[in-house]
């Protein structure tokens, strides 16, 4: 087991997520204080550093969660509008969740091996995306359905690392088809759960497809990149840094082991990733909310 690895479990087994290592932006060095005070930060704005000479600081205005990101020197690199206060949950988008619930648990049967449930759940995804078909624009179902097709002509096949991988294509389609407004957290919380899923998938046969793996780590670093700057827990933030830093390395070095490893550890990491935005939705603290402790 690597190094990285093993800090990827410390930090996955550590669930006291309080944040850790702020400051206010007054105590930010001073070009980068007063950067974020003519953007309109207050004193107390939350700020930390992220990378190199850059510093995230955090604040509210107008309703709206601001993040930006401000470099040594001054200069604003970036300025995000993160999570508004929403004073209702979002109505379930019922549409997505069933079929996309399905195509999730035909790939953990998948990565389980869970041989007996393969033929049931997959049927299952199939009924599940036909059903919602008055419901999706006919582009999305076409591609929804050929994907699930594909899953099943994999299982005909034997084939089960193909299967997961088709399902997940028809899990995308379906979680990139739901509203923005409908979402307690951004589209690209579902895509890093995606990331992991594909990235456990394509570890599992003996000669994994490097090509497909890279551009899988590239595609998860690039979702958690864009979410970032949206979360203030920096317990939770060093950890999912962590583990895009392990899925990288692990590619690099053509070890599967470890990149499945690493794939799996994403998914639960994820799921506190979207625990920290459902909080955050549901009591319209935006950027600045801690995860939940439960």
């Amino acid at each position: 087991m690597t190094q990285s690895f093993k800090g990827a479990l410390v930090a996955l087994s550590v669930l006291g997520l309080a944040a850790c290592g702020a400051q206010t932006s007054a105590s930010l060095p001073g070009p980068v204080r007063e950067a974020a005070s003519a953007a309109g930060a207050p004193a107390n704005a939350r700020g930390e550093r992220i990378e190199g000479d850059r510093y995230v600081v955090r604040f509210a205005e107008a309703g709206e969660n601001i993040a930006l990101v401000v470099a040594g020197d001054g200069s604003i690199v970036q300025r995000q509008e993160t999570l508004s206060y929403r004073p209702q949950p979002p109505a379930a988008d019922a549409f997505v969740s069933g079929p996309a619930s399905m195509a999730e648990d035909f790939v953990d049967a998948v990565l389980r091996g869970q041989t007996g449930a393969y033929r049931e759940r997959g049927q299952a995804l199939v009924d599940g995306v036909a059903a919602v078909q008055s419901r999706m624009d006919p582009a999305q179902f076409n591609l929804a359905e050929m994907h699930a097709a594909a899953a099943m002509a994999a299982l005909q096949r034997n084939d089960a690392p193909s299967a997961a991988l088709a399902a997940l294509e028809v899990y995308r389609v379906l979680e990139e088809s739901s509203a923005a407004e409908s979402r307690a957290a951004p589209i690209e919380v579902s895509l890093l759960d995606y990331a992991g899923f594909k990235l456990a998938a394509l570890a599992l046969p003996s000669q994994p497809n490097w090509a497909e793996v890279d551009a899988g780590v590239r595609f998860s670093a690039q979702q958690w990149q864009t979410l970032r700057v949206q979360v203030s827990d920096s317990a939770v933030a060093d950890m999912m840094d962590e583990l895009q830093r392990t899925l990288s390395a692990a590619a690099q070095r053509r070890d599967a082991q470890t990149l499945g490893a690493a794939a799996r550890a994403q998914l639960a990491a994820v799921d506190l990733v979207e625990r920290y935005f459902d909080h955050a939705y549901k009591t319209g603290a935006g950027a600045t909310a801690p995860v939940d402790q439960d």
